[in-house]
C-alpha cells in the first residue's frame, strides 16, 4: 500500500519568529529537514539552518549582519544569497541595508557530522542578527541593535531513516535498509534526480498510526504493515520525476494478490502531519502509469523469488508515503 504526504507550498518548515524589538524589528529561525541524518564514509548529508529578519521599525537598517556558530563536526557549504563566509567555528554573513517594510532571507546549508550507527544527537545552532555596528556599542546601553537566533537540529544515524537537503542539479539515493525480511518487512530507496532548486528530502518507515483507515472502503485487496514515506515539505512538483522503489515482505501481503491486481494506496496525510486534517487524510489507490505526463502512478510491480513483492511509483507531483 502506499501513501504519499502533501507537501506545502513555500520555503521553509514551520519558521518561527526567535524574537522582535520594541521598535519592530523580528528574526526568525526554522531548519530543513529535521530530523536529519548523519554523513558517513559513504554518503554526504546537509541540512539547511534557514533565517530572516524583517524590518517594520520606520528607519532604514544599516550593517545589517548574521552571525552563526557552527556546531562540532558540522561544515558550512554554501548560502543562498552569497553573502556569508565562514571561519574556524563560525559563519559571519554581511547584509548591508535594510529599508523599512523590507525582509532578507537567507539559508545556510551545513554538512552533517559523522556519528556511530544507531545513534543520533540534537544540536543547536546559535546565531545573532544585528545592524547599526553590532558589538560597537555598550550591551547594557539602552539601544536594541540585535536578536539572537536559536535552533535545535536533531541528527541521526539509524536505519530506516534516511533524510537530507537535496542542492540543486545533484541526484540523492535516499535508502530506509537492505533487503526485505521477516524482521525488517519493509525496505526502499527514493532517488530523487537533479531538481532545479534545493529542495529537503525524507525517506523513512512509518507504522500505520492507530485508528487510521488505510485500506480504501472499495472490497480490494490491501497490504498491512508500515508506510515508506518520501517527504518533502515544500515541493509541489519535481522536474524530473522521483521514483521510490520498495520491497515488500510476503507475510505483509495478502492471499490473492498478484503482480496484475496489486495496486499502490495514496493518501495526501496521515494523522499528525497536517494540522489542518487532524485525522489524516483519505486513502485512495494510485493508477499505472501509462504515459510520461503521468506525474504520480504506479510503474512496475514485480512478484519476486520467495513471494515478497518489489514495487516503482513516480512521484512527480508532491509526495508521501506508501505501504
Amino acid at each position: 500500500m502506499l501513501a504519499l504526504v502533501a507537501a506545502f507550498v513555500g520555503g521553509g518548515a514551520g519558521a518561527t519568529t526567535a524574537g522582535c524589538t520594541a521598535t519592530g524589528v523580528c528574526a526568525t529561525t526554522s531548519d530543513r529537514p529535521d530530523a536529519v541524518s548523519a554523513s558517513s564514509a559513504t554518503t554526504t548529508r546537509f541540512v539547511a539552518e534557514d533565517t530572516s529578519l524583517a524590518n517594520h521599525s520606520g528607519n532604514k537598517l544599516s550593517l545589517v549582519e548574521f552571525h552563526q556558530t557552527i556546531p562540532p563536526g558540522f561544515t558550512f557549504v554554501k548560502d543562498s544569497l552569497g553573502a556569508c563566509t565562514a571561519t574556524t567555528g563560525g559563519v559571519t554573513c554581511l547584509n548591508g541595508s535594510i529599508l523599512d517594510g523590507q525582509t532578507v532571507a537567507n539559508t545556510l546549508v551545513y554538512q552533517t557530522p559523522v556519528l556511530a550507527a544507531g545513534t543520533e544527537q540534537t544540536v543547536t545552532f546559535a546565531g545573532k542578527w544585528c545592524w547599526a555596528g553590532c558589538e560597537a556599542h555598550n550591551g547594557g546601553a539602552a539601544r536594541i541593535d540585535s536578536i539572537d537566533v536559536s535552533e535545535p537540529t536533531t541528527v541521526i544515524a539509524k536505519s530506516g531513516f534516511d533524510a537530507t537537503y537535496v542542492l540543486a542539479g545533484a541526484e540523492a539515493d535516499l535508502a530506509t535498509g537492505g533487503a526485505a525480511s521477516a524482521t525488517d518487512s519493509l525496505a526502499g530507496t527514493w532517488t530523487i534526480p537533479g531538481q532545479p532548486n534545493d529542495l529537503p528530502a525524507t525517506a523513512k518507515e512509518k507504522p500505520n498510526p492507530p485508528g487510521f483507515q488505510a485500506c480504501p472502503a472499495d472490497g480490494k485487496l490491501c497490504r498491512s504493515g508500515s508506510w515508506f514515506g518520501a517527504l518533502s515539505p515544500g515541493t509541489a512538483s519535481f522536474t524530473p520525476y522521483s521514483r521510490v522503489v520498495y520491497t515488500q515482505y510476503k507475510s505483509l501481503v495478502p492471499s490473492g494478490t498478484t503482480a496484475a491486481n496489486y495496486q499502490v494506496v495514496y493518501t495526501p496525510c496521515l494523522p499528525g502531519d497536517d494540522p489542518a486534517h487532524p485525522a489524516g487524510c483519505e486513502a485512495v489507490r494510485l493508477p499505472r502509469c501509462t504515459s510520461a505526463s503521468d506525474l504520480r502512478c504506479t510503474e512496475f510491480v514485480q512478484k519476486i523469488a520467495g513471494g515478497s513483492y518489489r514495487v516503482g511509483v513516480r512521484i512527480g507531483s508532491h509526495n508521501g508515503y506508501m505501504m
